[in-house]
């Protein structure tokens, strides 16, 4: 994907909001099953970001992400209407934008608000909420952004019930289910942790593993063939190489199409997520 000269990036005057265009879908973003997958709406939600903000210098961030400083995500939302799995297929023109918004400023954290429409139609297709956190390159602890940074973007607030804050976690049940993934350097990124996206493939493979076996009541068959309706995940720590993953999966007990997944290293739960789908 890429950006046409005529399809330049658009900044409003203020500097909070900026849109890109990309003239269609990769061939490499549909599964098994002919459908956009959820993993790969995650990837191109992730290129129209780094984009902006790193090609393009959004938000001013290529004055803070340089030397010691890096970012991790810590916690993110998608949503997606149906139409996202039911009308865009392989090999046929659809064209995309994205904007990229400001959503909230803290003391170490950015969380962005990406949203995506069909450019023709203007058709709204789904969003990523996504908090990253401003750390030091070696130790990977957080540290804070800079004072003119608070100066300039520090008025961008969210209200707190919408902001992605640590949420309580539910303990994983006696009765899940479980699969293990072992980690590879094809789900690494360019700073050798399981890229987030490769967690979200991990984590519908298990359920697809769980319903083949018959441990889910709301689903049969491969979970590619369901519309995805919301991801909410939270990264807790990270996965390297060669590592051992334990993926946990339980229905929720007042909804079975709302699915609880939880990811362990070494005893250690490292990821949390909850996926629905729309049925």
């Amino acid at each position: 994907m890429s950006c046409s000269e005529e399809n330049k990036p658009r900044i409003t005057q203020d500097g909070k909001d900026a849109e890109i265009f990309f003239p269609g879908i990769p061939h490499m973003g549909f599964d098994r099953t002919g459908h956009l997958s959820v993993w790969a709406l995650a990837r191109i939600f992730e290129a129209a970001r780094h984009f902006l903000l790193q090609k393009h210098g959004h938000l001013d961030f290529p004055m803070i992400y340089k030397d010691n400083t890096t970012f991790f995500i810590v916690a993110e939302i998608f949503e997606f209407t149906q139409k996202i799995h039911t009308n865009i297929r392989k090999l046929e023109p659809f064209p995309t934008s994205f904007t990229v918004s400001a959503f909230h400023i803290g003391s170490s954290s950015i969380t962005l608000l990406v949203n995506m429409t069909n450019s023709k139609t203007h058709e709204w297709l789904g969003r990523n909420k996504v908090k990253i956190v401003a750390a030091d390159r070696n130790t990977h602890r957080s540290i804070k952004l800079p004072e003119w940074y608070q100066d300039k973007y520090g008025h961008i607030q969210a209200e707190l019930a919408h902001r992605l804050e640590k949420q309580t976690r539910p303990d994983t049940p006696p009765n899940h289910f479980t699969r293990t993934e072992t980690v590879r350097y094809s789900d690494l990124d360019h700073q050798g942790h399981v890229n987030h996206a490769h967690y979200i493939r991990f984590l519908m493979d298990c359920a697809t593993e769980a319903s083949f076996s018959g441990r889910l009541s709301s689903f049969r068959g491969d979970l590619c063939s369901y519309a995805v309706q919301k991801v909410q995940i939270e990264y807790l720590g990270e996965s390297g190489f060669n590592d051992e993953l334990l993926i946990s999966l339980w229905e929720n007990l007042n909804n079975t199409t709302y699915l609880h997944f939880s990811i362990e290293k070494k005893g250690q739960r490292i990821v949390y997520a909850e996926i629905s789908f729309h049925l």
